[in-house]
């Protein structure tokens, strides 16, 4: 339970336990905790499943926006929101990332939800481009990360070396204002 409010892990979750006398109640042990920990897991998605079915079923149209991307901690996860809602749409582990994998997962995750994808932003991965292209039809606009990247990428040489032209300018105004300041 620990696991999925942040970056604690099982192994914090056993030391709280140890640490306020909650073991002597509770089994603290690693194996006993990752036993746990599966079946919160599992109850988790369960109950999104179960959850979304649910809400569907009243839910307004509504056009939504799609923010994409991959996690590789422990594996490839594919992962969508909805940035307004911050509703997490698809979090699923694949063994691809490729276009077709994107749509099969995208189209189980936003089955029965009435809402249509009007537009996608992600980086600038093949599999996503295609993806968004080909299969939701709809318009894609790279993640701000990445747009800064790329300007940072393209300027920063031209300013690098601007930089070092009025560094090495500077250095010479001071010399020359040394040498006028002795002679006076």
């Amino acid at each position: 339970m620990g696991t999925e409010i942040g970056a604690g892990g099982l192994g914090l979750v056993c030391l709280l336990l140890q640490l306020t006398g909650l073991d002597r109640f509770v089994g603290a042990s690693y194996g006993t905790q990752h036993q746990v920990n599966r079946q919160v897991e599992e109850a988790i998605v369960a109950y999104r499943r179960e959850d979304s079915a649910r809400l569907a079923q009243d839910m307004p149209t509504k056009a939504i926006t799609l923010a994409q991307d991959e996690m590789f901690t422990g594996g490839l996860c594919l992962v969508a929101t909805e940035p307004v809602s911050h509703d997490i749409i698809l979090e699923q582990a694949a063994h691809a990332r490729d276009q077709d994998t994107w749509q099969v997962l995208i189209e189980q995750a936003l089955a029965g939800l009435n809402c249509q994808v009007i537009q996608s932003t992600s980086d600038e991965a093949p599999g996503l481009l295609a993806s968004v292209e080909h299969h939701l039809g709809t318009h894609h606009s790279p993640d701000l990360f990445h747009v800064q990247h790329a300007l940072v990428k393209a300027v920063s040489g031209a300013l690098a070396t601007k930089q070092r032209a009025a560094g090495k300018a500077a250095t010479e105004a001071q010399a020359i204002l040394v040498q006028r300041q002795e002679r006076l």
